[in-house]
């Protein structure tokens, strides 16, 4: 059977994931590759030495990590050691990877070292794209990041003998941008439709719940004056660097916000069981999972007509879209999603027809079998 190196994100672990409460959500479909049958090792390419210890604690509690490894630097992560890692680390851990018979990255950033591992190895690659990095970095205002990120995803499209995307628009965008729109395949991320399930709202009075994180690009400012301007009351889970900017604003104009800081992924879908609505007021997006995950649970879900987003919402039916990103904008869409019909059921019914775990297998599977072939 074969073994699959799974590059992360430049700096990226899975100390990191756990410490962010998101571990069990972000390597469930390495784990389900190894119950499925379509890869029988998972090498995990690591920029944390941490990893081993971690790896040795998931191997306790679940037989399945027995077939897992990393590949970590020989050094504790520094900045100088992460980037020679991402150049380095696929030359020093050369014979691990060319015996596997795919590899794969988890986003752009950092990608450059599964491309040195094609070019070293001449192993098939999967080059995925959750979102595209030099659009977001131009959006965000970093045009030299985003033309280093432009220049990345040049080589790795030219390289890469198949590239996933995750929505419509970027679908678009790839394929435009390549000489075989072939090879670029449409993947929507997954969601744990058996732990993201429908509860019964505890929340009847309407509240409605925000999960990310707390930057300029989830658009909260606007959020916090349309809860204001519409009297809704809001609860926000996440941590980022404007939290002391939107507590204060929050406070300042007497909006019924509050902020609650993080919260484990696992913890997350017990407590959007205790709410009705759901919100992700978003300046841009790729497939935003919190979004899949919301909707997974059957929440009234209320987002901005942005791609990534209108990918998932259908204004009316399965959930509600602000016409724009203002705060007046935002109000009148929460005023819909409290008046309007519940779009739970049919929220829930989308998700599990297009976006479970198992689907996501089945496509990527197929993938990699073509590649083999």
């Amino acid at each position: 059977m074969p073994t699959l190196t799974f590059f992360l994100s430049l700096s990226g672990s899975l100390t990191a994931w756990k410490k962010a409460g998101i571990l069990d959500r972000e390597i469930l479909h390495l784990s389900e590759y190894i119950k499925a049958g379509v890869f029988d090792k998972i090498n995990i390419f690591s920029y944390s030495r941490s990893d081993l210890t971690l790896l040795s604690d998931l191997r306790a509690a679940d037989s399945v990590y027995e077939k897992f490894d990393v590949l970590v630097p020989s050094r504790k992560a520094t900045k100088p050691v992460v980037l020679l890692h991402s150049i380095f680390g696929p030359l020093h851990h050369y014979r691990r990877i060319a015996a596997s018979a795919a590899l794969k990255t988890n986003q752009i950033s950092g990608s450059w070292a599964a491309l040195i591992a094609k070019v070293c190895t001449r192993r098939p690659l999967l080059l995925r794209f959750g979102y595209i990095l030099s659009r977001r970095f131009r959006l965000n205002g970093q045009r030299s990041a985003a033309f280093l990120a432009r220049l990345v995803e040049r080589i790795g499209l030219r390289l890469a003998d198949a590239v996933v995307v995750t929505s419509e628009q970027a679908a678009a965008e790839i394929r435009g941008r390549t000489e075989s729109s072939s090879k670029v395949h449409l993947v929507p991320t997954y969601v744990d439709t058996e732990l993201f399930a429908p509860g019964n709202a505890v929340e009847q009075n309407g509240r409605f719940i925000y999960v990310g994180r707390l930057t300029p690009q989830k658009n909260l400012a606007n959020l916090i004056r349309a809860a204001q301007c519409g009297g809704f009351e809001i609860d926000m889970f996440g941590e980022g660097p404007l939290k002391g900017d939107l507590a204060a604003l929050a406070e300042g104009l007497g909006a019924k916000v509050r902020l609650l800081g993080s919260i484990p992924n696992t913890e997350l879908a017990g407590t959007m069981k205790n709410y009705r609505y759901f919100v992700l007021p978003s300046l841009h997006e790729g497939l935003p999972k919190v979004l899949l995950e919301a909707m997974s649970t059957g929440l009234i879900c209320v987002g901005t007509n942005i791609p990534g987003t209108s990918d998932l919402i259908k204004d009316g039916v399965t959930g509600y879209l602000s016409d724009g990103t203002t705060d007046l904008e935002l109000a009148d869409a929460l005023q819909r999603a409290s008046e309007g019909k519940n779009t739970g059921s049919a929220a829930r019914a989308l998700i599990e027809e297009r976006y479970s775990i198992r689907r996501y297998i089945e496509q990527e599977a197929a993938i990699f079998e073509s590649v083999f072939n």
